[in-house]
């Protein structure tokens, strides 16, 4: 019997999600996210994008989803601090990327839930791609940081595990 290890997952878009991005081109959308995965080790890698199709193959996230709390809540103290300074840090990174760019890369569903950690490499990933939005500047509001509050929320929780 031949095990086969899948690396690649392929996620389909509808049309709605992609028109939620403030009518930039699909193809502008791609090259922001294409640029910024080369810089950015903690983003999960699209290795093709299907324009037609409105799909994506990405690697597949090997880890823990940070909503998982019971096993989060098991991880070493240090492990649940090193992963909360690693989120900390992602986020200011991204906004490092609005200061280098001339409009605003962002996630827009930035929470535990779409944050893995891998044991083994002792990092994290942000995964959901296509939740990262183009914004104009000065069009972010408190809703896109609303996420990243519950995720402070949920790191000061871990410690008081």
């Amino acid at each position: 019997m031949i095990k086969i290890k899948k690396n690649y997952v392929l996620k389909t878009l509808n049309m709605r999600s992609m028109v939620v991005h403030n009518n930039q081109s699909i193809d502008e959308w791609v090259n922001y996210y294409l640029k910024f995965q080369d810089q950015e080790q903690c983003l999960v890698k699209i290795t093709n994008f299907n324009k037609s199709k409105l799909q994506m193959t990405m690697e597949k996230v090997q880890g823990i989803n940070l909503a998982d709390t019971e096993i989060v809540a098991k991880l070493p103290r240090e492990v649940r601090r090193d992963i909360g300074c690693q989120i900390v840090t992602l986020y200011g990174r991204m906004h490092k990327w609005t200061v280098n760019t001339r409009d605003i890369f962002f996630h827009k569903d930035f929470n535990t839930s779409n944050i893995m950690y891998n044991p083994e490499t002792k990092l994290i990933k942000l995964i959901d791609p296509d939740s990262f939005q183009v914004l104009q500047p000065y069009s972010i509001n408190s809703v896109y940081h609303g996420g990243f509050i519950d995720t402070l929320y949920a790191i000061k929780t871990w410690e008081a595990l």
